[in-house]
């Protein structure tokens, strides 16, 4: 999961979710990006133009669920607000 930190025109800035369980951060495969070990204090931050993500998911605060293609990179045009955890916060 990964929370959209801010908007920057047209880039969203996402961080690595800092609530995420070990079983799903074990299924995160960010190239070069340890991400069990970046999320508590330093979380690398990642680029993604809005154009890339679907309209709903560019938004300031979402959760987002996004899958993963073959070779593990996030597929962003896939991704799935996950509006109850949003509300859980």
């Amino acid at each position: 999961m990964y929370v959209v930190d801010r908007v920057e025109g047209a880039t969203a800035v996402l961080a690595p979710d800092a609530e995420v369980s070990d079983a799903e951060v074990s299924d995160v495969d960010i190239p070069g990006v340890d991400v069990r070990a970046a999320v508590p204090e330093d979380v690398p931050t990642l680029d993604v133009a809005t154009s890339a993500l679907p309209a709903r998911c560019a938004v300031e605060g979402a959760v987002l669920r996004v899958p993963l293609d073959a070779a593990g990179a996030p597929r962003w045009a896939a991704a799935v607000r996950d509006r109850a955890e949003e509300d859980r916060r």
